[in-house]
């Protein structure tokens, strides 16, 4: 019998931003600037980095590119326990802080 191998892979925290998200925190036309591409063709890890801010505590993330459809935040379970969020399928109410600027309010879905 042939073995076939799988490729798998882990990631730790990160952020996916919708382009209407990337403006409101780094500027009116940003563009993402690739730091190094991931395994996932057309996937890059980007140099920016956003705090993900809960109610009991925060966490700085590494946001990955290209821009998506809609913000998505990617967190294990331990993460969650620092941020003070429930991990499930729900909206949750987030605060990103950037270098350049704050968004008051997000809603991201875990």
């Amino acid at each position: 019998m042939e073995k076939k191998l799988v490729p798998v892979g882990l990631s730790n925290r990160h952020v996916h931003l919708s382009q209407e998200h990337i403006e409101a925190l780094f500027g009116e036309g940003y563009e993402l600037t690739k730091f190094k591409d991931l395994s996932q063709p057309g996937q890059f890890a980007c140099n920016e980095k956003i705090e993900v801010v809960g109610p009991k505590g925060s966490l700085t993330m590494r946001v990955l590119g290209p821009a998506r459809k809609t913000t998505q935040i990617e967190i294990s379970l331990t993460d969650s326990f620092v941020l003070g969020v429930k991990l499930q399928c729900v909206t949750l109410v987030i605060l990103l802080v950037a270098q350049a600027a704050q968004l008051k309010v997000l809603k991201a879905k875990l």
